[in-house]
C-alpha cells in the first residue's frame, strides 16, 4: 500500500466531525504509507466543514471537498473518489459506523487478497445486524433479492456503508457513475462487473453507539425504495448503451 485515501462524505456533521477526525488522524498514521483524509462535504449548513479546514491547514494530507448544494450521497462519494491519488481507496461514513478496527481489518484483507474491490458484508457476519428490527432484517433481505433477480448481480449487500477499491479501479469505476442518490452503491457494482473487475466480501457489523448517542439514518425507507428503483432503471439503461459487456 503505497498511499492510502480513506473518503468521508458528509452532510450537517458538526456533532460527529471532532469525534471523526480525532480517531481517523492517528488510524492513517498507524500505516507504514502515505496517507490522505478527504471529506466531501455535500452542501452541509451547519459548519461541519470548518474542523476539517483548520485540520488541513496544519496538515495537508487533510483534505476538504465541497458542494455549495445537498446533491445526495452519491454524489458526495464520487466527488471524494475523483479527488483521491492513493493506489488504495476506501469509502465509509463519517459517524465511522463499523468503527477502526474493522476498517484496519478490512484494508488488510484488500491487500492480502489480491481483489479490486472489497465490499463490507453484513450478510456474511454472524452480527451484522445486531439491533436491527425483524422488519428492517426482512426488508433488507427481500430488497437483496429484488435487486438480484432485477440486474443478474449475486445478492451482495451493496448498501454496506464500508467499501475499499484499488485507486486506479475506483477513479475508472466513479468516473461513469450519475447516481446521486442511495442507489449508487448499486451502481459501482454493475459499472465494476461490466469492466472486468473482481470482487470479494468481507465480513462487518455496525457498532452500537454509547447509551447518549443517537445515529440519525438518512434513509426514508418506502420513499427512498421507490427512488432507488427509478434510479436502478436508469442506471441499468445507460450501462446498456455504453456497450458494456454484462459478465
Amino acid at each position: 500500500m503505497t498511499k492510502l485515501s480513506i473518503v468521508i462524505p458528509m452532510y450537517n456533521e458538526s456533532a460527529l466531525i471532532a469525534d471523526t477526525l480525532a480517531a481517523l488522524v492517528p488510524f492513517c498514521s498507524g500505516f507504514s504509507c502515505e496517507w490522505e483524509l478527504i471529506f466531501s462535504d455535500d452542501g452541509s449548513v451547519d459548519g461541519c466543514g470548518e474542523p476539517v479546514k483548520k485540520a488541513g491547514a496544519r496538515d495537508a494530507r487533510i483534505q476538504l471537498v465541497r458542494s455549495e448544494v445537498n446533491q445526495g450521497k452519491g454524489a458526495a462519494v464520487r466527488r471524494g473518489i475523483l479527488a483521491s491519488t492513493g493506489d488504495t481507496v476506501l469509502f465509509t461514513d463519517c459517524d465511522l459506523a463499523y468503527g477502526i478496527e474493522q476498517m484496519g481489518a478490512l484494508l488488510q484483507h484488500h491487500q492480502n487478497g489480491g481483489q479490486a474491490i472489497t465490499l463490507g458484508s453484513r450478510v456474511l457476519h454472524a452480527q451484522g445486524y445486531s439491533g436491527y428490527s425483524f422488519a428492517r432484517r426482512i426488508m433488507s433481505r427481500v430488497y437483496r433479492v429484488i435487486l438480484s433477480l432485477y440486474t443478474g448481480c449475486p445478492p451482495f449487500d451493496s448498501q454496506t456503508g464500508i467499501k475499499c477499491f484499488q485507486g486506479d479501479v475506483a477513479r475508472r469505476v466513479f468516473s461513469d457513475c450519475q447516481t446521486d442518490g442511495f442507489a449508487f452503491d448499486l451502481e459501482v457494482i454493475l459499472i465494476a462487473r461490466a469492466l472486468g473487475y473482481t470482487f470479494e466480501e468481507f465480513p462487518v457489523k455496525v457498532l452500537p453507539l454509547p447509551d447518549s448517542a443517537v445515529r440519525k439514518s438518512r434513509v426514508r425507507v418506502w420513499r427512498d425504495a421507490w427512488h432507488m428503483l427509478g434510479d436502478i432503471h436508469k442506471m441499468k439503461k445507460r450501462i446498456k448503451k455504453r456497450g458494456y459487456r454484462d459478465n
